[in-house]
């Protein structure tokens, strides 16, 4: 299980099929990001916090809003 912070929210990774974005002020889940088959592996947000992309052990790279 990972967490990866950034400016505009926290991101947990429990190497499942989806990532979940968390609102660090509320507490509460904001987003859960489907579409990979394999477990996540990797995630990254970009340098602005308004997409990340994520890696899975199916070899597929997404990207998302964040």
């Amino acid at each position: 299980f990972k967490l990866i912070f950034s400016l505009f929210g926290v991101l947990t990774i429990n190497f499942l099929i989806f990532l979940q974005v968390w609102n660090l002020a509320s507490g509460q889940i904001t987003k859960t990001l489907t579409g990979h088959k394999g477990q996540v592996t990797s995630v990254t947000f970009s340098p602005d916090g308004t997409q990340l992309a994520s890696g899975s052990w199916d070899n597929t790279a997404m990207e998302f809003e964040s």
